[in-house]
């Protein structure tokens, strides 16, 4: 082979760091100060320099074994991967220059016409060769220890089994025809596509379970580390499902001829690279489904996938997206890119998909949006950025959105709400703010959210909350203010939720609260104010919520004097009422530990409690 002498090459460098490294062992401990060798551990990093060289020796081989044999699209795609690991190395190896520097023609072959692998398996076993050694020798290094330079064969051996996949999914194997019983069927290497008349009952003979009532084909949960090359596919399936299995590539061919594909699912399995033609003949495919895979780059994919709706590519290793991946795809329904590692979308990837109802970017590196990147957007209904790091929401983000019904901004670092951010969101029903960083309201933040069924403002910093700040949301049901530093309520603050159900005031550190502040609360059937500082509650402060059906208390410092009366009255009354346990009284002296309920007249009120306070008490006395 033409690069025989590369190898060669390769395996006289190794020796040779073999001999100087054991020509370092034999010096004095004097004379590897003063050349800087260094003893033991400091002597490894100028080992693992020369190593390196070597694996930059082998990475460069791959390249420009591509390239000397005239694959252009395979060395491409691996290019990438080669710069990576040993930075940008150049395309035709110096060993295979003439002397005037320019690139030899000797066995040139058109890799790219060979049928199946052949052209691929050489390179392979050339770099085996070659590579054996160098690991050899790294893992000596560290006695097998697996220490720096282990990792580092490691890292060597991750990469080119990368390259190989990669290589695997743009190699042109050959295309042949076959004819069974006067069908013509055409062939390649991984399904045999047929149109005979029995071909539904010939697809059961195969590893996968073929439906005929559905046109569906279902390969889920098999062990392939491969596409099956035995499975025989009708030619009108409409259905893969090749889910939860070990694939690790696919070739650009793989879906060729499935003209009549309308649903692929390719979730669960180890596919990090997709060659950029390999959906370009399914032009009927509606549903994609490429969750939890090792995608780290996305290529120009659907150019020609005009009609799909749904496209699910979350839980990957996705870093960036192309600015015009999506133009093709106006017909989409629902797009999932959540639980990957993008930090910014370039501001027009989703322009005029303006069938998209569903988009759910959540679980990213997030740190900004641009106030344009929903431009178009114009059917979206549900919109996910939970789980990013956003710092803040420019205005205009949400104008073209009027449609929105839920938007989770949960879990980012948002500290204040613009005014007018949330302009012209009438339908929206579901808002969750979680998990944010926000300390302040100003009272209009929510007043065009007029629809809005269900609020989240838990697990943030807020403090206090401004009269009237929930006045237009008459249609508010569930609303959640947990785990604030809110020390203080007006008594208007809930001024306008007459139809609320459920309030979450709980983990808070509110020590008092006026007695007409649930008066508008008049369908609350869930109050959970347990976890604050409250040593009593203000007389009649429950007599407000005929349908209260719920009460938490518990984890609460009351203090059982004369002013808890009012509470233990209605607790005796209303035991169905309360939810967790009975809450208990912090003091004073021997009354801490005993139930509230359980307290009366003569514990409360009466002797010399009641003299030293100098109260009387304020409810009928039973």
């Amino acid at each position: 082979l033409p690069n025989q002498e590369l190898v060669l090459k390769l395996s006289r460098d190794t020796k040779s760091d073999r001999r100087q490294s054991k020509d370092n062992d034999s010096m004095s401990l004097a004379v590897k100060k003063r050349r800087n060798f260094g003893t033991g551990a400091e002597r490894r990093p100028w080992q693992r320099g020369k190593a390196a060289a070597a694996m930059s020796t082998v990475a460069t081989l791959a390249l420009a074994w591509l390239q000397q044999f005239g694959c252009c699209e395979a060395a491409a795609a691996v290019n990438g991967t080669v710069y990576d690991a040993v930075g940008p190395p150049p395309f035709v190896h110096p060993a295979w220059m003439d002397v005037g520097g320019n690139a030899t023609s000797v066995g040139r072959v058109d890799v790219c016409a060979l049928n199946a692998c052949e052209a691929y398996v050489r390179m392979r076993d050339d770099l085996a060769n070659a590579v054996r050694p160098i690991n050899d020798k790294l893992r000596g290094e560290d006695g097998g220890r697996g220490g720096v330079a282990g990792d580092r064969g490691a890292l060597l051996e991750a990469r080119l089994q990368r390259l190989d996949r990669r290589l695997r999914s743009v190699e042109q194997p050959g295309e042949y025809i076959m004819f069974y019983n006067s069908t013509r069927i055409p062939i390649n290497p991984f399904w045999t596509i047929t149109s005979g008349v029995s071909r539904w009952k010939r697809c059961n003979y195969g590893p996968c379970k073929c439906r005929t009532e559905t046109h569906s084909v279902s390969c889920w949960r098999k062990d392939f580390e491969e596409i099956p090359p035995g499975q025989i596919l009708p030619y009108d399936v409409s259905a893969i499902d090749l889910s939860t299995n070990s694939i690790v590539s696919l070739h650009k061919d793989t879906f060729k001829g499935l003209t009549n594909l309308t649903e692929l699912d390719l979730t669960d399995n180890d596919i990090d690279y997709v060659p950029t033609a390999i959906f370009n003949t399914l032009e009927n495919l509606t549903k994609l489904r490429f969750h939890r895979n090792h995608l780290i780059e996305v290529p120009l994919l659907f150019k020609r996938n005009t009609k799909i709706q749904i496209l699910d590519m979350s839980m990957n290793h996705i870093k960036q997206l192309p600015e015009t991946l999506f133009q093709s795809t106006k017909n989409l329904v629902l797009l999932h890119l959540y639980g990957n590692k993008i930090e910014v979308f370039p501001k027009s990837i989703f322009k005029d998909l303006n069938k998209l109802e569903d988009l759910d970017l959540s679980a990213n590196s997030l740190l900004e949006i641009s106030s344009d990147i929903f431009r178009g957007v114009s059917s979206l209904k549900r919109l996910k950025l939970q789980e990013n790091q956003l710092q803040q929401l420019p205005l205009g983000v949400f104008d073209d959105v009027e449609y929105l019904e839920v938007l989770s901004l949960r879990n980012n670092r948002i500290s204040f709400i613009r005014p007018g951010l949330f302009n012209n969101m009438r339908r929206l029903v579901y808002l969750d703010l979680t998990e944010n960083w926000i300390n302040l309201l100003n009272g209009n933040e929510f007043t065009d959210l007029v629809a809005l069924n269900e609020l989240h403002l838990g697990q943030n910093y807020l403090e206090f909350i401004p009269e009237r700040t929930f006045k237009n949301l008459a249609s508010l049901e569930k609303l959640y203010l947990f785990s604030n530093n809110i020390q203080q309520l007006d008594v208007n603050s809930f001024y306008g939720l007459k139809n609320l159900s459920s309030l979450f005031l709980n983990n808070n550190v509110l020590k008092i609260i006026d007695d007409r502040l649930f008066e508008p609360l008049m369908n609350l059937r869930k109050l959970h104010i347990d976890s604050n500082k409250f040593q009593f509650l203000p007389n009649d402060c429950f007599n407000h919520l005929p349908k209260l059906e719920s009460l938490k208390l518990s984890k609460n410092p009351w203090h059982c004097d004369c002013t808890i009366l009012y509470l233990a009255r209605w607790l005796r009354a209303n035991r169905q009422k309360v939810w967790d346990s009975n809450p208990t009284c912090r003091g004073p002296r021997d009354l801490g530990g005993k139930p509230v309920e359980d307290m009366t007249f003569e514990d409360l009120c009466d002797g010399q409690w009641a003299s030293m306070v100098k109260l009387t008490p304020r409810v009928p006395i039973r």
